[in-house]
C-alpha cells in the first residue's frame, strides 16, 4: 500500500490503531484513506456467530478500523477501501458478511486476472475507470452477504458476489473487493 500511494504522488501516513474516540482526530492528519486488506472482520461487530472456516480476527483493529471509516463516510473524506477494507464499509454502514466462500483466495494469482467484474455504467466506479468491465485478482474468503443502508452494489462477480460499493451520503468514499494496488 505504501508503495501504491508513494506511486500515486502522495505521501503516505500509517494511522496507528486508536481508541474509537480518537478515530475521527486522525483524519484531520491525512488528505484522503485507504482501508486496507488484512484479516477477518469479526462477525460480533455485525451480530452473527462465527462460522467454524472464519479465519482469524483482531476485534480491537475491527472497533478501530470501523470507527475511522465511519467518521470519513460521514465527512465524506475521499477513502479507497480495499479488500478487508471493503467489508469493514460495508459493515460500519450496517451490513453484513458471508464469513467463508470457497474458491477466491487465490494468493498464488496476486498480479493477475482470476475473474472478471461487470461495473454499474452509472456509477462512480465507471466514471473512474473508463469501463464497465474489468478482470481483478482476488484474495479473500469473505463476501458482502447484506449490503448496509445508504449502500449501493456497483459491481458485481460472474458468482453474484458484491466487487464493489459506493455510499450514497460519501460520494468520495468507495470500496473495492479487488486489491488494485
Amino acid at each position: 500500500y505504501v508503495k501504491a500511494v508513494r506511486k500515486a504522488g502522495a505521501l503516505p501516513v500509517l494511522l496507528p490503531v486508536v481508541e474509537p474516540d480518537d478515530a475521527a482526530a486522525l483524519l484531520d492528519m491525512v488528505d484522503a484513506l485507504v482501508i486496507t486488506g488484512g484479516c477477518d472482520v469479526d462477525p460480533a461487530s455485525y451480530g452473527k456467530p462465527p462460522d467454524p472456516l472464519l479465519g482469524p480476527t483482531d476485534p480491537q483493529r475491527d472497533e478501530a478500523d470501523l470507527a475511522i471509516t465511519r467518521a470519513a463516510v460521514l465527512s465524506n473524506v475521499p477513502t479507497l477501501a480495499t479488500c478487508r477494507g471493503i467489508q469493514v464499509l460495508n459493515v460500519a454502514m450496517g451490513g453484513t458478511l458471508v464469513q467463508h466462500i470457497d474458491e477466491h483466495m487465490r494468493v498464488d494469482l496476486y498480479n493477475q486476472d482470476v475473474h472478471g467484474v461487470n461495473i454499474d455504467a452509472h456509477s462512480r466506479l465507471a466514471t473512474i475507470l473508463g469501463t464497465e468491465a474489468i478482470g481483478v485478482n482476488s484474495m479473500h474468503h469473505q463476501v458482502i452477504e447484506r449490503l448496509g443502508p445508504g449502500v449501493r452494489a456497483v459491481a458485481h462477480n460472474h458468482d453474484g458476489h458484491v466487487e464493489a460499493i459506493e455510499i450514497d451520503d460519501a460520494p468520495a468514499v468507495l470500496g473495492v473487493q479487488w486489491h488494485p494496488e
